[in-house]
């Protein structure tokens, strides 16, 4: 057990050390927090680029909003399951049952 432990400290290190010295999107990367509530009609993200964009002085690349959705949920989970249980209902009728054959790509690709 104790060599399990010191296993996960090892790679938890190594991951750190790692991560110091290798760029990637979190060295690039802004979390905005307590932004007001806005509609989704709303362009939130171009207005946000663009205030980032003004700000910072730099180019931004782009500007991905989290939704709060809490409320309808339901709603919202209720809707994609059915509409991946009409995406395999309709799959699963295909004339050649669904196969693909060697030489074909995927519909899905």
């Amino acid at each position: 057990f104790a060599y399990f432990v010191a296993l996960g400290v090892w790679h938890k290190r190594m991951f750190q050390c790692m991560d110091l010295h290798m760029l990637s999107h979190k060295d690039y990367a802004a979390k905005c927090m307590n932004l007001p509530t806005l509609k989704g009609s709303a362009h939130v993200e171009e207005e946000l680029r663009e205030a980032i964009a003004k700000e910072s002085g730099k180019p931004v690349v782009g500007v991905s909003v989290c939704w709060d959705f809490h409320a309808i949920e339901p709603d919202i989970m209720g809707a994609l399951d059915r509409d991946l249980a009409e995406r395999q209902e309709a799959n699963s009728s295909d004339d050649d049952g669904g196969e693909v054959q060697p030489d074909e790509k995927p519909h899905w690709i």
